[in-house]
């Protein structure tokens, strides 16, 4: 019999609760309610992922609201925990504890109720706000797990999927007293989804079979087998003439939702899937392998690689309905959310569309200036092409790097041309590296003062301690005392009283090649330094690499790889939220994102960062590079 527990509360205001609570808690008689809002911390951006904390045990399920503005979350840690979008998702409410580990979530698309399944054979239904019938939560027990959960589209009905082959079919307005019973699988029902109607069922059961419902006249529609080993997920395209069905094995196949034909289309990732979400307008579909989540183009039939990983196995995905952003969650506790940077549908938080990006073609002319010219605002710009060493290999592009750079800063952020020193390719000697980042930059810097510092050239690494250096023209990497140390530079740079300094390196110290060198018959590869302990309050650093990758050239554009997609970032292309300015935050963003997949096409690996980390930037992640309106 399903047990309704009334909740009295306010309408309108948001359930945050411990239902069910265990004999401890409660005193050892009865149940109860207890109202029990999460306590733990989240943590900020790391990379182009917002890491959610609050759940203790394995992630299992999440899901979106239908105005994409929070986030669902089931754990085996008894929780339900919903994410709010003020600050990127981690406004957190605890909405729901059970006695047993959660592994199934559903929510209805007309947002107003969502469901859950534990690890025993009880599904839960919650009203994510007070003013139905003032319901707090619906138990529904059963004689076996329930395996997969889903809504109609109007959130009338639910299915339940069970270990035991079943589907029953509920409606939880009604206490769940009637139940619609289906069988046919020869296993555990594993995946559920209802057709726009809400008349017609799918269901993928662990017997690789893919199936169709009546619900009202409660027949078989179709059976066919699909898949040669057990059927994990299944989704409706955003258009409900498809469906797609994913298997343990990696496969993934296409039907038409009409007459439930095979179409020719097909995936096989060759690792198991456990979760994929198609994006709003239907051209990619977000799928889960093993700890990570990939992007696949369905126009192209193409794998668009890696988008996110994670720190232990990946166990569900889900697109938000406005296209902006995806959510995974898996064993290692988190849920991460990342931007799909083009992936899906693009609305701004005002339902504004962005405007057209610019073209590739056209990164070397600066946007129309709307930043106000800065009196105080100065820059100091290297790109150190060629060495005098024969020896050393030019770093190619390096002063055209430079230039676009100055073009930009003097153009279009509001730099005063007399307050901006570029120097290329000799010009770039150790005596006048320290001459303009020593005298003449603490002659010229004042309390409102931003700086900004921009080098394209070789770094070099020091093998016997990890410290990093930048090469100037005359430099010599077997000698790095006529090298520019980072950490002096960092160390420099954060004594000076500016409000805030932007530095931006394009060069690595892996010792790899590209632009990085290494002395002569030393070990490539070294441990490089971790110098943001040098990195004071009022600054940033962008670099084109991690410590052991190269940063590598983009021959089609003329510019080293890491500077194009910078110089296409503040062009607009990384104004995330469409407001008209390109914070740190969203140049970081954009960058790691765009770069190490340019990258991978280059067959390199080259992942841009920060310091300090991005999840320490705190006010840093907010500062305006430049303004585009």
């Amino acid at each position: 019999m399903a047990q309704t527990i009334k909740d009295p509360r306010k309408v309108g205001r948001l359930i945050a609760h411990n239902v069910i609570a265990s004999r401890r808690e409660r005193g050892g008689k009865g149940p109860n309610i207890v109202v029990k809002p999460g306590t733990e911390e989240s943590t900020g951006p790391e990379g182009d992922v917002v890491r959610l904390i609050g759940h203790s045990d394995a992630v299992t399920a999440v899901a979106y609201t239908a105005d994409s503005k929070a986030i669902l979350s089931a754990s085996q840690d008894h929780t339900v925990r919903i994410w709010g979008r003020s600050a990127d998702f981690q406004d957190k409410k605890l909405l729901l504890r059970v006695p047993n580990p959660l592994k199934a979530l559903a929510l209805s698309l007309e947002g107003r109720s969502f469901a859950v399944a534990d690890d025993a054979t009880n599904v839960y239904v919650q009203d994510l706000w007070v003013d139905l019938n003032g319901v707090g939560f619906l138990e529904i027990p059963g004689k076996s797990p329930a395996v997969a959960l889903a809504f109609t589209p109007d959130g009338k009905r639910l299915a339940i999927g069970r270990a035991d082959s079943r589907i029953e079919v509920v409606t939880p307005a009604q206490g769940a007293q009637e139940k619609v019973e289906l069988s046919g699988h020869e296993g555990p029902v594993q995946a559920l989804v209802f057709s726009r109607s809400g008349r017609y069922l799918a269901s993928g059961g662990a017997d690789g079979t893919l199936r169709t419902w009546d619900i009202d006249t409660k027949k078989l529609r179709s059976a066919f087998p699909g898949h040669a080993s057990p059927i994990t997920a299944i989704a409706y395209a955003p258009d409900y003439r498809t469906l797609a069905s994913a298997d343990a094995r990696g496969g993934i196949r296409f039907w038409d939702a009409k007459t439930n034909a095979k179409r020719p289309q097909s995936f096989d990732l060759r690792s198991p899937i456990a979760s994929l979400s198609y994006s709003p307008d239907g051209r990619s579909l977000a799928v889960t392998q093993s700890n990570e989540v990939h992007l696949l183009d369905l126009s192209a039939g193409a794998d668009q690689g890696t988008v996110v990983g994670s720190g232990g196995t990946v166990a569900a995905v889900a697109f938000s309905p406005d296209g902006e952003t995806v959510a995974a969650a898996g064993s290692d506790q988190l849920v991460r959310v990342f931007r799909t940077e083009g992936f899906g549908s693009r609305v701004a938080a005002d339902g504004r569309v962005p405007a057209q990006r610019p073209t590739q073609d056209d990164v070397d002319q600066p946007p129309s200036p709307a930043m106000p010219m800065d009196r105080d605002a100065v820059a100091v710009v290297f790109g150190s092409q060629q060495y005098r060493q024969a020896s050393i290999p030019k770093v190619d592009f390096a002063s055209n790097d430079a230039s676009a750079v100055q073009r930009y800063l003097t153009r279009a952020m509001g730099f005063l041309p007399e307050n901006v020193v570029t120097l290329a390719g000799s010009g770039v000697n150790l005596a006048s590296m320290r001459k303009t980042l020593g005298p003449w930059l603490r002659n010229r810097v004042n309390a409102n003062s931003r700086v900004f510092i921009y080098f394209a050239g070789h770094g070099a690494p020091d093998p016997a301690t990890g410290e990093s250096y930048l090469v100037p023209s005359d430099g010599d990497p077997s000698y790095l005392n006529t090298a520019l140390s980072v950490k002096e530079l960092l160390s420099q740079l954060s004594a000076l009283p500016a409000q805030r300094v932007m530095v931006v390196l394009d060069a690595c110290f892996s010792g790899r090649g590209q632009r990085s060198i290494i002395a002569p018959g030393a070990r490539p590869l070294v441990s490089v330094m971790d110098q943001s302990q040098y990195v004071g309050q009022n600054v940033v650093v962008l670099s084109a690499t991690g410590g052991d990758q190269i940063s590598t050239y983009y021959p089609p554009g003329r510019h080293g790889l890491f500077t194009y997609f910078l110089l296409r970032g503040l062009r607009g292309e990384a104004d995330i939220d469409a407001d008209g300015k390109v914070t740190t935050r969203e140049l970081y963003l954009f960058l790691k994102t765009k770069v190490s997949k340019e990258a991978r096409k280059l067959n390199v690996t080259q992942i841009p960062t920060t310091m300090p980390a991005p999840d320490q930037l705190g006010e840093r992640a907010r500062w305006e590079w430049i303004k585009l309106r």
